[in-house]
């Protein structure tokens, strides 16, 4: 029943993919008025280039959090080895 509605009702994603918006926009290549043609559509370099971000944001996110969570269970368990570990003199 749900193959045949999604087969009845094909509609295009509200946010295409970044290879769909390639294809298509290597489909048109040829249009008159190129600047007012793609005024209102979003800049694909700019949008890989913020994607590239995000994923630093998200990596660097991981390995600080990490480090913090490390500094607490060393915390918990041994003042000593923190001590060591973070090269503080008492």
């Amino acid at each position: 029943m749900e193959s045949a509605l999604l087969k009845e009702f094909q509609l295009q994603h509200k946010n295409p993919s970044l290879e769909a918006l390639l294809r298509w926009r290597s489909a048109v290549t040829l249009v008159k008025n190129h600047r007012r043609r793609f005024r209102m559509v979003a800049d694909l370099d700019k949008r890989v280039e913020a994607q590239r971000i995000r994923q630093g944001i998200k990596n660097l996110r991981k390995h600080i959090l990490s480090e913090l969570w490390m500094v607490r269970e060393l915390k918990k368990s041994d003042g000593g080895i923190l001590k060591r570990y973070l090269h503080v003199e008492s």
